[in-house]
């Protein structure tokens, strides 16, 4: 539609392009369309971010046991599921990655993506991370909270998802 738009402006205008109204209103619409298209992608930017965050959990799910049963900070509690609390999963996933470099090598490279997905999601958001949590909890759990929050922020994506 908006090529065929442009292609119509176009060529209403061609005859009389001298006329400065004409240039403005191509002027005008070029200028529009360009504003729309480069500011649609960051819902779509956001979708994909939260698939693949679902994506990784669930490959995550995988990690053998004594990874999953590690004791780590409870940060989220998985019912408000705001951005913050995204923000605050990805610092206590780079602890817990950078302590478990040499003993399994799936759970870091899943870790590392899955950090960069958090990263890429919240990258349009101040991260103000001010836990003090003494409560800890398994890292299954953390990452369970995490998925949930993942599905109530996009719920549609996750029936895309295999």
């Amino acid at each position: 539609m908006l090529f065929s738009l442009q292609i119509s402006l176009a060529y209403i205008c061609q005859p009389w392009l001298y006329l400065p109204i004409c240039r403005m209103s191509v002027l005008v619409f070029f200028s529009v369309a360009l504003v729309l298209a480069s500011s649609a992608p960051s819902l779509s930017s956001e979708k994909h971010h939260l698939q693949e965050i679902v994506k990784i959990l669930k490959r995550m799910e995988k990690l053998p046991e004594d990874i999953k049963q590690k004791l780590t900070a409870d940060v989220i509690d998985g019912h408000q599921c705001e951005m913050n609390d995204f923000c605050k999963a990805e610092k206590v996933l780079e602890l817990e990655v950078g302590g478990w470099k040499e003993n399994n090598k799936l759970f870091v490279e899943e870790g590392k993506k899955l950090i960069r997905e958090i990263k890429a999601y919240t990258k349009h958001m101040p991260c103000l991370i001010s836990y003090e949590s003494t409560n800890q909890l398994e890292l299954k759990v953390l990452l369970h909270r995490l998925f949930t929050c993942a599905q109530k922020n996009y719920p549609s994506t996750i029936r895309g998802t295999k």
